[in-house]
């Protein structure tokens, strides 16, 4: 019950001018927190995101501009259903949400945090719940608005009771089964809390009688981690996690459900057993802090921090990451669309944890699983030959326009201990596996040679994965695997130098942000994607195939023939870029970050996308039938053929010889490209017309009201461009 309050107070109070940070509000030893210094100033700058200027564009507002009024009424009427008074709060404005209008929500600070967690019950009349400090915060810079704050506490179904607390007054409600929840207003700050150990806490901190340097932003770790992120900024988000603790935590429930349940008994340790063989306890904590610069990208730095010298598979990982060669960037192209480049050390320790852990659990399907293990594998080892053969640094990167259709294809490079029997290990796999599960659907690796090189190509022809059009190939270059998982065509092009062109090395931005990176520490770990091309080479294939359906989809009001063009929304898109280090003693691993996205970004389109899937399931219409002029009609009957013709010269390689070929059957399509029986016709009862243009581009048209064909001109009617 108080994570649902929790999670409607976060939508209807969306968060802060001082600079104090949230993190201050909460005592030291705090398990979990999550702040936003001010979610205004956040919102304020993300006016210059790649978002809001997406959502800015015409195209999308008028694709938008449907489900977003319809969401809107669904919200509308929601508030309206439950009781709470307009008056008594705001409601959620999709539409200034999309357009960043007005100074942004009326919230400062905002937090969510987990203080302690008790076995023990909380108070006289706990009802045996443990205790859970479980704290929510929400500064309204408007005080207005702390009337919706109690209009929502009112909804939950529970006796309320009102009591005082060093002056402060607060009400409380206790639920049938057990569970309590608080609430008090310090200052304008509504604070509600499922312990009053910490809702006493919250109090005692406002009015500055807490111990100085008792805070969670006093704590070192945590000033570390701001530290690696450059210090707090006017709208930083944070989080941070005491893993190890809250390892602990898990462990000592697992073993009170031991007792409580007999038949847990036996398995509870040995759950413990895996969690101490992950190494998860030796993760001291975990944390993020994130901004924006003045041009609204996302500024993100996430830290891990790990006891020295600690045992278990992850201390393992992260201590063994070897420092990136950046040497091996000049093999990648200019004009690569994505990069991941680090260390693949290690392989060979996951496999032991995973089967270690398997016999443990479930020994009997263990001893079956090494059967079929070795039937598959035959005198190759799976362990030895495959996983722990790659070693050392690997560089990982797409370029476009290799894979299907017309979409990125990848390339990766790794170090192999031993290419021979990396080469045995896959045949046998590729053969053995498929004898067994898909006798009548085999799979087969061929080996040839290309200019020197031994390249082995995995034939999937006869298989269902042959739908997906690729054909995954590797190869050998010295002591290193070249493999790519979408076609040989790229492979060999890589191992010709030719996949691409130039260097990502001539990136400057990209080895500008390495290099400052390195002034921090030894680089581990490199990220790159062109998100502007990525998006735009996928939504080009996908919106074409969409925007033929047209209309309302699914009783939804989405009309899809109003898709926006993908330089509508690419126009807006960048790069964004990533890299790791590691501290000086080795125990601390950090990541930097600068991407144009973050998931806050996203919020008024997931409401959006919420209140509609809402409304559907329960039988909502949405869709109001409305009438349309006739040269609405031309062009919504125009866009769908447009749509057609793209599916069609996917499928067949060439645009149709006529419009009439749209709805005949194909292998692809039984149905035809336009999934109807017959071509539509104009308003007038008259066949539309087509021809390629000078550019061998779809000329489409209706030769109109008077029946004269044009050929597009006078009162002929011609695709509209978008």
């Amino acid at each position: 019950m108080l994570l649902a309050f929790i999670a409607t107070a976060c939508l209807a109070l969306p968060a802060v001018q001082q600079i104090e940070d949230p993190a201050a509000l909460v005592p030291q030893e705090t398990l979990v927190f999550f702040g936003t210094h001010s979610v205004r100033i956040s919102s304020q700058s993300a006016k210059n995101s790649a978002m809001n200027q997406i959502l800015s564009e015409p195209e999308v507002k008028a694709f938008l501009q449907k489900p977003v009024a319809a969401a809107q009424a669904v919200i509308d009427g929601a508030i309206k259903d439950s009781g709470i008074a307009e008056a008594e709060g705001r409601h959620i404005a999709l539409t200034d949400m999309m357009s960043g209008a007005g100074d942004g929500p009326p919230v400062g600070k905002m937090f969510l945090a987990l203080t302690h967690f008790s076995l023990m019950a909380n108070g006289k009349e706990g009802g045996g719940f443990p205790d859970v400090g479980l704290v929510m915060g929400v500064e309204l810079l408007d005080a207005n608005d702390l009337g919706l704050v109690k209009a929502l506490w009112s909804r939950i179904p529970a006796p309320e009771e009102s009591a005082n607390h060093n002056g402060h007054d607060y009400f409380h409600k206790t639920g049938e089964e057990g569970w309590s929840v608080s609430l008090a207003f310090l200052g304008n700050l509504a604070v509600v809390s499922s312990s009053d150990t910490t809702l006493f806490d919250m109090m005692e901190r406002h009015d500055g009688k807490a111990k100085a340097g008792s805070s969670l932003a006093d704590n070192g770790d945590y000033k570390k981690l701001l530290a690696s992120g450059g210090g707090l900024r006017a709208g930083s988000s944070t989080s941070f996690v005491r893993v190890g603790a809250m390892v602990d935590i898990a462990k000592a429930a697992l073993a009170v459900g031991a007792q409580m349940k007999p038949e847990f008994a036996e398995l509870g340790p040995k759950i413990v057993a895996a969690i101490d063989n992950l190494g998860i306890h030796a993760l001291r904590w975990v944390g993020s802090v994130s901004s924006r610069d003045a041009n609204g990208r996302v500024l993100s730095t996430s830290a891990t921090s790990i006891e020295k010298g600690a045992s278990g598979l992850l201390p393992h990982l992260l201590s063994s990451e070897l420092a990136f060669d950046l040497s091996r960037l000049q093999r990648v192209p200019g004009n690569s669309l994505s990069l991941a480049a680090g260390s693949i050390d290690g392989l060979g320790e996951v496999y032991d944890f995973i089967m270690n852990t398997f016999e443990s659990v479930a020994p009997e399907q263990f001893a079956q699983a090494q059967g079929v293990i070795k039937q598959v594998m035959g005198e190759s080892d799976l362990r030895k030959d495959l996983f722990a053969n790659l070693h050392g640094n690997f560089v990982s990167f797409s370029v476009p326009g290799e894979g299907f259709p017309g979409t990125p294809a990848g390339v990766m490079r790794v170090g192999l201990n031993d290419p021979d029997a990396f080469a045995a290990a896959m045949k046998a796999l590729a053969t053995n596996a498929s004898a067994m599960f898909a006798a009548d659907t085999p799979v087969t690796l061929k080996e040839s040679d290309h200019e020197g090189h031994r390249l082995f190509e995995l034939d999937l022809s006869r298989t269902p994965l042959a739908m997906a059009m690729i054909q995954p190939a590797f190869a050998f270059e010295g002591n290193e695997l070249v493999l790519s998982v979408d076609s040989p065509k790229t492979l060999k092009s890589d191992l010709n130098g030719s996949v691409g062109t130039g260097s990502i090395t001539e990136n400057k931005e990209l080895m500008d942000f390495v290099a400052e990176i390195g002034k921090s520490g030894v680089v581990r770990s490199i990220g790159f994607s062109n998100t502007a091309t990525t998006f735009g080479s996928m939504y080009g294939q996908l919106s074409g195939a969409a925007s033929m359906f047209g209309g309302a989809l699914g009783g939804l009001p989405l009309d899809l023939s109003l898709l926006p063009t993908e330089g509508s929304i690419t126009r807006h898109m960048g790069s964004s870029y990533s890299a790791g280090y590691a501290d000086k003693d080795g125990t601390t691993f950090i990541g930097r970050d600068v991407s144009e996205f973050a998931i806050a970004d996203f919020v008024p389109l997931i409401i959006t996308a919420g209140a509609l899937a809402v409304a559907s399931a329960s039988g909502e219409t949405l869709v109001q039938a409305r009438e349309t002029t006739p040269e609405e009609h031309v062009q919504e009957d125009l866009a769908q053929i447009s749509a057609g013709m793209t599916v069609y010269k996917i499928s067949e390689g060439a645009y149709p010889s006529s419009i009439d070929d749209l709805v005949r059957p194909l292998a692809n399509y039984p149905d035809g490209c336009l999934g109807k029986a017959t071509a539509p016709v104009d308003p007038w009862g008259n066949a539309y017309r087509y021809k390629l243009n000078e550019k061998k581009k779809p000329f489409l048209w209706s030769i109109g009201a008077d029946g004269v064909d044009e050929q597009g001109a006078g009162d002929d009617i011609i695709k509209a461009k978008r």
